[in-house]
This record gives C-alpha cells, structure tokens and sequence, in this order.
C-alpha cells in the first residue's frame, strides 16, 4: 500500500480542472478504497485556500474547504518538533516556499510520495533525494 502527501498545487489543479485533476480523482478514490492514504498539512490546505480566495471570492474559497473536509484526505493540523525541524533544515538548504517545506517534511515524515505540479520548486529537491514525487503534470 502506497502513501502519498499532497502539496498545494495538487489541490489547486484539482478544483480548477488544470491539468491533473483527473490524476487527483483517481487518487481520491484510491484512499477511500484504503488503497493509498492522502494526507496534506494544514499549511498547504491555507494555500489552496488563498489561491481560492484570490481567483474566485471568499464564498468560493469556503465552498473549498468545506468540500476538502469531505474529502478522504487526512490533514495534519499540528506542527510536531521533528516536523517544524525538517521544515526549517528544508528551507534553510533550498529556495522553496515555507508552505512547500512543510508539505516535503510532512512527505519525507510519512516516508510517503509527494503529489505535485510544482517542478521549479519541488523538481530539485527530488533531484537532490529529498523526497519522491509523483508528478501530476
């Protein structure tokens, strides 16, 4: 049985219908078969949040997170030490957003794959053998 992490970008090519999405239906039917565990940080989730907010309005980014919570997809509210310090060192070492170091910690935690869209940020960590991802686009 696989795990896999979402970052932001996996849930913002899913409710926008970018390319992907379709990738994200699969995978969501897969967790709720227990086949492959979802899960994001709380961090990522305020992402797609925001993206949401700007694009379509406060009423269509609330729509959003009420749909997500629907959603088989575990979200990880807290910031454990061992997560808060993979997410500083990942940070401190490569020049990504401190959302997407939380989302590499949380996947590199979990010993999960990372889902993302994100090649310019996320690309060169997986280059380095920071973290696994599987790749939406």
């Amino acid at each position: 049985m696989g795990h896999q992490t979402l970052d932001a970008s996996a849930l913002t090519a899913y409710y926008a219908r970018e390319p992907g999405w379709k990738r994200m239906v699969q995978l969501f039917a897969a967790a709720r078969d227990g086949r492959e565990p979802l899960a994001i940080h709380a961090a990522n989730v305020g992402e797609v949040y925001y993206v949401a907010y700007r694009r379509a309005g406060a009423a269509r980014a609330a729509e959003m997170l009420a749909h997500l919570r629907r959603l088989p997809v575990r979200i990880h509210d807290r910031v454990p030490l061992d997560l808060l310090r993979e997410a500083g060192r990942l940070k401190a070492l490569y020049p990504v957003s401190y959302a997407d170091a939380f989302a590499v910690a949380l996947a590199r935690l979990r010993q999960s794959r990372l889902v993302t869209t994100d090649r310019g940020e996320i690309g060169p960590l997986e280059k380095r053998g920071e973290v696994r991802c599987l790749w939406l686009r």
